[in-house]
């Protein structure tokens, strides 16, 4: 199967919880020690040593570059919905363990399949006996399933008393996902004047011998983060992260066209409205971020 690399969350280094949910952890981690090219990549809502990676909201993309799924044992509701969302935005499976459920199961967002379909947030939870080391287990073999056959999400076990029992579950398109990412953290497109899409935007940096373009070739500022930059870029870009642009701001020309970017368009549309109001009257922001870009100009680049 080739290595594989797991965020294990509420890893035996910490997670832990009463009623033996840290052991749910242990025994997903030895079963997945145990699998060939599997790689563990260890992680905890609150490390408690310095050999366990931070998963913690606004910390999780670093974790997740070189991932290939999010396994998420961690015990606690918000750990495993952060995990959920940092795997649909990465573009991988998560397989989650709640051991106060009994419940094992797997979701992939681009398979149409989300935790949040399965679950809203703040619904009751009825408390089980699930032994954690069964509840464990099963999610290692589950991982490993759906790693090799992505089919395999929408899958939920869940523990009847005696043995767990498996069924399948799909995405209501009807109905909205509470909480999700999008509704989270979506907003409103500026208008025309203000965006660029993709494919117009590769035409201007093709220059001016470019068949009714007129305009002048824009500089491209990504306010990504350093690892996402290095993952994926655009040529040229100048890289300023959306947080420290406030105070470089003074490194650009506002009288100079622009064209912010970021990963989907949500921080560059936040860029945007900060360099308006700074003057820069020439900017835009590229809808649909790098990840537009990869699916309408360039399929050659990775997206994430």
């Amino acid at each position: 199967m080739g290595s594989r690399y797991f965020g294990a969350r509420g890893s035996s280094h910490g997670g832990r919880r009463a009623g033996g949910r840290g052991d749910a952890a242990r025994a997903a981690r030895t079963a997945l020690d145990r699998e060939p090219g599997f790689e563990v990549i260890a992680a905890s809502p609150a490390p408690r040593d310095s050999g366990t990676a931070a998963f913690v909201e606004g910390r999780t993309f670093d974790l997740l570059l070189e991932a290939d799924l999010v396994l998420d044992a961690s015990g606690d509701a918000a750990t495993r919905y952060l995990a959920n969302d940092a795997a649909a935005v990465r573009g991988i499976p998560l397989v989650w363990v709640d051991t106060a459920a009994g419940e094992v199961g797997a979701a992939f967002d681009e398979r149409g399949v989300d935790y949040r379909d399965l679950h809203a947030p703040d619904a009751p939870v009825a408390p089980t006996d699930a032994p954690a080391d069964v509840l464990g287990g099963s999610a290692a073999e589950l991982a490993a399933a759906v790693l090799a056959d992505p089919g395999m999400a929408g899958t939920v076990r869940a523990w009847d008393g005696a043995t767990l029992q498996q069924r399948r579950y799909a995405r209501d398109s009807a109905v909205a996902r509470p909480g999700s990412l999008e509704e989270r953290t979506t907003i409103p497109e500026p208008d025309d004047a203000s965006s660029i899409s993709a494919p117009a935007l590769a035409k201007l940096l093709a220059g001016a011998t470019t068949l009714g373009i007129h305009e002048p070739v824009p500089t491209l500022l990504d306010v990504r983060e350093a690892p996402e930059v290095s993952f994926v870029s655009l040529p040229g870009a100048v890289h300023i992260p959306m947080g420290e642009l406030p105070a470089r701001i003074g490194e650009l020309d506002p009288t100079a066209p622009l064209v912010v970017f970021c990963h989907h368009g949500v921080r560059s549309s936040r860029a945007l409205g900060l360099l308006q109001r700074a003057g820069f009257t020439r900017a835009r922001h590229l809808t649909g971020g790098i990840d537009a870009w990869a699916v309408q100009v360039d399929p050659s680049l990775p997206r994430y």
